[in-house]
């Protein structure tokens, strides 16, 4: 019976089935991302090595446009350096060192709330006590408003709050739930303080660890540590 290695890695939290075997697409994905019955991960990311692509799959099977915590696992299980990566439409590059550059995100809407698209899709909203904010209550407000806007609504929800010389940042992924960080979120709502504030270096602390954003003229730099935690094999059909 063939066997699939992979690596299980993590960006401050955010954890990632990581292989390079193209078999692991015809795997139940939903059923290996179970935290008590399977691997269990935030998301899967397949790295095509003869075509240089990767893809990316989150926890309920739903392919997913984007994901910088993963990517820059990625980077650093492969030793990718100025690796040029083309998803969706957008041009990033990766480096083994944890960083991830992107060109800016679009804003779609600001007003109340803001939304925009990195590659997938986040609603930023600044909160007030976001310790006790209640993510899926208010990610299910944020659909109903989307849904107005005529919007997709498939997108993740980034809470904010500013603490001393730094922001505490909570994400509910599309998909997935809320998880301990997310790269794409930290970088979409660096942006739109970035917007109203003109800071162009800002530092967030998520549940599970700290996220450097760096806003250029026409693009950004995230960095976080990727880790790997453990390697494993999985059966294959």
């Amino acid at each position: 019976m063939k066997t699939i290695t992979f690596n299980k890695m993590h960006a401050n939290g955010n954890d990632f089935l990581i292989t390079d075997d193209q078999e692991i697409l015809s795997q139940p994905i939903q059923k290996l991302s179970n935290r008590k019955t399977g691997v269990g991960f935030d998301q899967l990311l397949c790295f095509d090595k003869e075509i240089q692509s990767v893809q990316i799959f989150n926890a309920d099977g739903s392919k997913a446009k984007s994901c910088f915590n993963g990517l820059r696992c990625v980077a650093k299980l492969y030793d990718l350096n100025n690796f040029q990566l083309e998803l969706f439409g957008r041009s990033l590059i990766l480096n083994s060192d944890g960083s991830v550059q992107s060109k800016h995100p679009v804003i779609l809407h600001d007003d109340t709330f803001a939304y925009l698209d990195i590659g997938n899709k986040h609603v930023v909203v600044h909160v007030k006590d976001i310790h006790n904010a209640n993510l899926v209550v208010l990610y299910d407000k944020y659909q109903e408003y989307v849904k107005t806007l005529k919007l997709d609504t498939d997108f993740n929800l980034n809470v904010y709050e500013e603490v001393d010389n730094y922001y505490q940042i909570r994400t509910f992924e599309n998909g997935v739930g809320e998880t301990l960080s997310c790269g794409t979120g930290t970088s979409a709502t660096a942006f739109m303080i970035y917007k109203q504030l003109d800071k162009k270096t800002i530092k967030f602390l998520s549940k599970g660890g700290e996220t450097i954003i760096n806003i250029c003229n026409d693009y950004l730099i995230s960095k976080a540590k990727a880790e790997i935690s453990f390697q494993g094999e999985l059966s294959g059909g």
